[in-house]
């Protein structure tokens, strides 16, 4: 595995916090967890956490990573609404 640097904005927008909501319902959705998800994607289990909390924002890297992880579409991730 190649480890890679990311570099994460940290955020607490309702934004963030209703990307992190959707991302947590695709990973539930893929019944994957968070450990496996972190492994396949190559990033620590905390920042797992912290996005599905919404404490910060992905860079568009990561998105596509985790989007692969997860054997989606990137675009899938961003088909939520924020209440």
């Amino acid at each position: 595995m190649v480890n890679r640097k990311r570099n994460i904005v940290f955020k607490d927008s309702k934004q963030a916090i209703a990307f992190g909501l959707h991302f947590k319902e695709v990973r539930l959705r893929k019944k994957i967890r968070q450990t496996d998800l972190a492994l396949e994607a190559d990033v620590d289990r905390s920042t797992i956490v912290r996005l599905e909390t919404g404490k910060f924002n992905p860079t568009l890297d990561l998105i596509f990573t985790l989007a692969e992880a997860l054997n989606i579409h990137p675009k899938e991730l961003f088909d939520f609404s924020i209440k």
